[in-house]
C-alpha cells in the first residue's frame, strides 16, 4: 500500500503546471461480486461441491481527479480513490430429490487503492471519462456463516482469512458540473487474477479435510456503482489559460 502512496504523489508533483485544479471528494456506492467456481479435479477437496458466490458490497472513502496534460481538447487524467468496502456472497449447494439444501456465506472487508489513467470528453456541462488501471484489493478482515434446511447435525465452520491482492480495473463515468463542486457518477469493473484456481490453492495450508487451513476470501471479479462529490482545490498557474487566447472585455489583467 505504501508504494501506491508514493506512486500517486509522485504523479501529482510531475503534473505539468498548466495542469487543472486538483479535484478532491469521497464517493460511496453499491457492487456486484462474483467468485467463481474452481478448477478441481476428481477427487480433490471443494467447497460445497465446487460452487461459485455471488452477492453484492459497499464502498465509501475519499477520491482526487487531476488532469495530467491534454491531448488536442481532450484532458489526460489521472484518477485515484481510498475506499473502505464490505463484501458478501453466497454459495450454496442441494439436493432436488430430498429438498436439503446448505448456503456458505463468504464476507470481508477491505482497503480498495485504485489507481486509473484515462481520457475524459468535455461537453457543454459534463466530461466523459475512460479510464484503466491497477487496483489494490487489501483485505482486513473476514468471516464465514453456515446455513443449513433439511439437513442433519451441526455445519462444520470455516475459517477464513482476508487476501492481499492486486486487480485490473477499467471504468466509464460521467461528471457533471453543479454549484460549488462536481458529481461524479462511475460505473467500475474490477478483475482480480490472483484468486487461485483450485479449491485446494484456496486454502493457505491444505492438508486434509480435517485439517484444511484458512480459506481465502477474494472475488474474480466486482462490479462497482458509485456516486460522489468534489470540489477544486488549487487553480491554474497561467490566467491566460483560464480566460483562453481571446479574453473577454473586463478579463482582469495578471498580477505583476
Amino acid at each position: 500500500m505504501r508504494f501506491f502512496a508514493v506512486l500517486i504523489l509522485a504523479m501529482l508533483a510531475s503534473a505539468p503546471a498548466l495542469a487543472q485544479e486538483l479535484l478532491v471528494g469521497g464517493r460511496a456506492g453499491g457492487s456486484w461480486v462474483q467468485r467463481s467456481q474452481p478448477n478441481d479435479p476428481e477427487g480433490e477437496p471443494t467447497v460445497l461441491f465446487g460452487t461459485a458466490f455471488t452477492g453484492y458490497g459497499i464502498a465509501v472513502g475519499g477520491t482526487l481527479q487531476r488532469e495530467l496534460t491534454k491531448v488536442g481538447q481532450n484532458p489526460l487524467l489521472l484518477d485515484a480513490d481510498l475506499l473502505i468496502s464490505y463484501r458478501r456472497a453466497l454459495g450454496f449447494a442441494e439436493s432436488r430429490t430430498t429438498n436439503a439444501r446448505r448456503e456458505l456465506i463468504l464476507m470481508t472487508t477491505a482497503v480498495q487503492l485504485p489507481i486509473l489513467i484515462g481520457f475524459g470528453i468535455r461537453g457543454t456541462s459534463t466530461l466523459l471519462q475512460f479510464s484503466a488501471g491497477p487496483e489494490l484489493l487489501a483485505g482486513i478482515t473476514s468471516g464465514s456463516a453456515t446455513r443449513q434446511t433439511g439437513v442433519e447435525g451441526v455445519p462444520d465452520s470455516l475459517e477464513t482469512r482476508p487476501a492481499i491482492h492486486l486487480g485490473v480495473t477499467g471504468k466509464l463515468g460521467m461528471m457533471f458540473d453543479a454549484a460549488g463542486g462536481k458529481l461524479p457518477i462511475d460505473l467500475r469493473l474490477t478483475y482480480d487474477p490472483f484468486v487461485a484456481r483450485s479449491t485446494r490453492d484456496r486454502f493457505d495450508n491444505y492438508v486434509s479435510a480435517e485439517n484444511p487451513g484458512r480459506y481465502g476470501v477474494a472475488f474474480n471479479w466486482q462490479a462497482l456503482v458509485t456516486v460522489g462529490w468534489v470540489v477544486p482545490l488549487g487553480s491554474r498557474a497561467d490566467d491566460d489559460d483560464v480566460w483562453g487566447d481571446d479574453a473577454p472585455m473586463g478579463a482582469p489583467e495578471p498580477a505583476e
